[in-house]
């Protein structure tokens, strides 16, 4: 039996058979590792090889050597590998080096992590020998390989993250250095020997079956070790599904009492929850809640970091539920992320078990494409010859293993299939309405959605998201018996205007086409009821085969279209800029040359509807043999009814003029053509939450621990329609204190030396990479430095990268790739590491202790001005009369920059200091509401050595 626990496989020894070398064919292999230049194998180049032979999975040899580039290596490249021009000056070039390396590599299985890079690098540097693959001997024609990362996304696909850091953690594998060709090498050739070793615990014959069956055609070098799996599990079971559940007992006494014995010392809580401690605060903000859920107010709540929040809503949420049994009463609690939404499930609510037992049920609930439906993914397996192209195939193997034990289907359980990076595959799994086949699509036969529902019907709490919630307010509402907490509230107003945007760009257009056929092979849905009706009727077949050939060319035209029309606008861009956005109205020039563009496209899309429908409706017509299958007919509506949805969101971004619809258009240069996306979006929410959501909502709790600025809520009642409630004198509002001694903990220090950002930043870049450099020269202490650029993100990670290596402190930056969970992992490991982040990282991340002490925020957080949306926002303002700047984008910015500011102290025992380098904050007219809206007030510095000797002053008591 294996498990995963604090990001480690533990597998019990007992029953544990022997790994299968042999059996697999991998009783020899090469693990093969390359640092490089970049990450492009055509333009950059390679600097370091390394490759270990292993034997049954134990190192058996080494092989290692510096490669010598055309040009000087970015100072990143030589902070995150360790590798430096002097290594490379007297370095072989990669010609001098290819025989003996071929010759270390032999005949044996190559392994390696991600193996698609370091062999793309390998097969450019081998055409010094041949341009084609026969004559190159890097091409590795007749290669077998194994990808560490595909073993892993198969067969553990619930592990967070797949970098290969996170899974030698996670294997227990111990690795001597990172980024580095031979110690990676060896690190990947032991991590496939952990995974080999488990592999018995983690396959079943018909899952074997499954996935050679998925690879068994293709070209894909793994094919060997899958046809093997499918010899070695005969007569093997599949395990049986955990099984998730609750029973709702009888009530305690105790939760009955008013919540001050609740939360108060010696109460239930502090009894029952080790990490539980009395915070006033807290009290007040349940109390608060209670009493707007028992008078039917609104409440705008703001609640700093430590307050505890969550169980201060969820506490008088149950009570309130479970008040009259005979009542059926449920509680809605709605989140800006999903993060926080199973955070809320699993924590917060197990917490509150282990306090009152189980009194209550609660459930998750996400929007329907969220969940698998067993059913169609079984289809699409069984049709995957006709409908897969092989990289489809590949993307797909992560989601069997997880679709026979999961019991909940939610896509967010696993990691190893990305919904975003493959849509047009989730599409054809996921729960559809319009691909429903009824009966055939109960809850027994895999129907996770309606699964999902009828939990949710049944439970006394909810959690949704606010995407969700947008979307679905009505049925989420009906039945009465409802009360809403909308956490994350500050991020409502967004969420709300997200659902609603329309996106037209290739990738949304392919995505849809790719249900009915690829865009190069004779593979998907259209071409297999094409090929099922050759023995049917001339005229029904002909029609099935134009209708293919129409939607490839429709690939073509978007393409062409979107193009074009992007060559057209990269002519505006300024030298050196890669991207850009315009915001356009109905009749203006920009508009005329997208609908001159789109228009023909449009057109042909909206026929090939209309050809789809009629194809649905013949064949519905068909009888016994010659008709295709139920299954397939529905995919078929599915599919068309996802074509008249594009249709009609072309048509309406073409030809329709709204007041409250904000429409732009992304553009830019790519490697090889231009493209350009299309947006439309609602310019606000007030009037329809105004008119629509609140008078159907009895009593609502808006919290976040950023809700007001310059100590009131009037731009949050602003935003989201609220007005009205206040006026009918239903809205309550209050802020509760920081359970923290904030001022002895923290600083916040403001240089007022450095150029002032909106003078055309003149030096002020210059000026932030210098004095960050400095800091991070003197204080060898965890520093996170928010950019709200990301241009200015990279010239801080190369600014700071000589630094740090000669410091031998950690760089870590968003701008270098890497995902966000592996980053912080890092981060917190490393103590005194440097986390260089783009505006994801302004909120939600959590980094307690000695690991964050320094913060460095590098300006004012204000919405770029020409942004399409906030313009159109501040527009519609000043239309009716309102200061769009001092009532929209300097509270936007203050909540922003307390948002920031809230990631420096999240614990009684943290200690640090924030640095805004933004002379703004003393400066401007609005920099006194901002100051008098943060936790502490900053402290004005003049000079440099000011700033360094004040940070030296406070951290004196400290041990560095």
């Amino acid at each position: 039996m294996e498990t995963v626990r604090n990001g480690t496989v533990n597998v019990s020894i007992e029953n544990r058979e022997p790994p299968w070398w042999d059996d697999l064919g991998l009783s020899k292999f090469v693990a093969v590792d390359v640092e490089t230049t970049g990450l492009d194998s055509e333009s950059d180049e390679l600097i370091e090889i390394g490759a270990a032979r292993f034997h049954n999975g134990k190192i058996a040899e080494t092989y290692r050597t510096f490669i010598r580039p055309k040009r000087q290596l970015d100072p990143f490249i030589t902070q995150l590998t360790g590798i430096t021009d002097e290594d490379l000056r007297l370095a072989p070039h990669f010609p001098e080096v290819a025989g003996e390396f071929l010759e270390f590599l032999a005949d044996d299985p190559l392994v390696g992590h991600n193996i698609e890079f370091d062999l793309s690098f390998l097969r450019t540097a081998g055409t010094a020998f041949g341009r084609t693959k026969s004559t190159n001997p890097f091409a590795f024609v007749n290669a077998n390989a194994v990808d560490t990362v595909l073993l892993a996304r198969t067969f553990w696909p619930e592990l967070p993250s797949f970098s290969l850091g996170s899974l030698t953690r996670t294997f227990d594998v111990q690795r001597q250095a990172t980024h580095r060709a031979q110690e990676d090498a060896v690190a990947t050739g032991s991590l496939l020997a952990a995974m080999v070793e488990r592999l018995p615990t983690r396959v079943w014959h018909s899952l074997a079956a499954d996935l050679n069956g998925l690879v068994s055609s293709t070209t894909h070098r793994s094919r060997f070790l899958f046809s093997a799996l499918l010899r070695l599990t005969v007569g093997s079971e599949k395990p049986p599904p955990v099984q998730k559940s609750e029973t709702a007992g009888e009530d305690t006494v105790e939760f009955r009492h008013d919540l001050a014995e609740l939360f108060g010392r010696g109460g239930l809580l502090e009894r029952t929850l080790p990490f539980f401690r009395l915070r006033p605060q807290q009290v007040e903000l349940a109390e608060a809640i209670e009493t707007a859920f028992a008078e039917n107010h609104l409440l705008l709540a703001e609640a700093p970091t430590g307050v505890g929040k969550s169980l201060a809503y969820l506490v008088p949420a149950l009570r309130w539920a479970l008040e009259d049994p005979e009542e059926k009463r449920q509680v809605l609690v709605s989140s800006y992320t999903k993060i926080l939404q199973e955070q809320l499930h699993r924590k917060d609510i197990a917490d509150l078990r282990k306090a009152v037992g189980n009194v209550f049920f609660s459930a998750v609930l996400k929007g329907r494409h969220n969940y698998l439906c067993r059913r169609r993914l079984r289809r699409l397996l069984t049709e995957a010859d006709a409908r897969l192209t092989e990289l489809d195939r590949i993307h797909l193997m992560p989601l069997l293993r997880w679709s026979e034990l999961t019991s909940v289907g939610d896509i967010s359980e696993i990691s190893g299939f990305s919904p975003r990076l493959h849509p047009h595959l989730w599409a054809q799994v996921s729960s559809d309405s319009m691909a429903c086949a009824g009966s055939a699509c109960s809850v027994a036969k895999g129907d996770f959605y309606r699964a999902a529902q009828e939990r949710a019907a049944k439970a006394h709490v909810v959690f949704v998201n606010h995407a969700l919630l947008a979307s679905d307010w009505a049925r989420l509402s009906a039945g009465g018996g409802k009360r809403l907490v909308l956490d994350e509230a500050h991020q409502l107003e967004r969420a709300l205007v997200g659902a609603a945007t329309i996106e037209i760009s290739f990738l949304a257009i392919r995505s849809v086409l790719s249900r009915l056929t690829d865009e190069r092979t004779d593979r998907g849905l259209l071409h297999s009821i094409y090929v099922h009706l050759l023995d049917v009727s001339t005229d029904i077949s002909a029609r099935a085969e134009r209708i293919v050939t129409d939607t490839r060319s429709l690939f073509l035209s978007a393409r062409h279209a979107l193009g074009e029309l992007g060559e057209h606008l990269v002519q505006r861009l300024e030298p050196g800029d890669r991207t850009g956005k315009l915001r356009y109205g109905f009749g203006d020039a920009i508009h005329e040359s997208i609908t001159r563009s789109l228009s023909s496209f449009a057109d042909a899309l909206q026929s090939h509807s209309v050809s789809l429908r009629r194809l649905v409706e013949d064949l519905a017509e068909l009888r016994g043999d010659d008709r295709p299958s139920a299954e397939t007919l529905v995919e078929l509506k599915s599919a068309t009814e996802s074509v008249e949805t594009l249709a009609i969101r072309i048509t309406r971004l073409l030809g329709e003029s709204d007041s409250n619809l904000v429409t732009w258009i992304e553009f830019g240069r790519g490697a090889q053509l231009s493209w350009c996306s299309l947006y439309a979006a609602p310019v606000g929410v007030a009037d329809i939450m105004e008119k629509s959501f609140w008078p159907a909502v009895d009593s609502a709790v808006l919290t976040s621990a950023t809700l007001s600025a310059g100590g009131t809520f009037d731009m949050i009642r602003e935003s989201l329609g609220l007005c009205a409630i206040a006026e009918a004198d239903r809205l309550r509002e209050t802020i509760v204190g920081s359970p923290f001694a904030l001022a002895d903990q923290m600083r916040v220090l403001v240089p007022l030396f450095i150029p002032d950002p909106r003078r055309g930043g003149v030096g002020y870049g210059e000026a932030i990479c210098r004095i960050a450099a400095n800091i991070v020269e003197r204080f060898p202490r965890g520093t996170l430095i928010l950019s709200t650029s990301n241009d200015l993100a990279s010239k801080l990670t190369s600014a700071l990268a000589p630094v740090v290596l000669r410091k031998g402190r950690a760089l870590l930056s968003q701008s270098s790739g890497g995902s966000l969970p592996d980053l912080l992992d890092s981060f917190r490991k490393s103590r005194d590491g440097v986390l260089i982040g783009a505006m994801s990282l302004w909120e939600g991340i959590d980094v307690v202790g000695e690991a964050l002490q320094i913060l460095i925020v590098t300006r004012l957080p204000f919405d770029v001005p020409t942004e399409p949306w906030v313009a159109a926002r501040c527009d519609a303002m000043q239309e009716t009369g309102l200061d769009s700047f001092g009532q929209y984008s300097v509270p936007v910015a203050t909540l922003r920059l307390k948002q920031g500011l809230g990631r420096l102290i999240r614990h009684p025992e943290d200690r640090g200091i924030a640095i805004v380098m933004d002379p703004r904050l003393f400066t401007a007219r609005y920099g006194q509401m901002i100051r008098e809206s943060l936790p502490v007030q900053p402290s004005p510095t003049r000079t440099e050595e000011d700033l360094m000797q004040q940070m030296e002053e406070f951290f004196s008591g400290t041990t560095a």
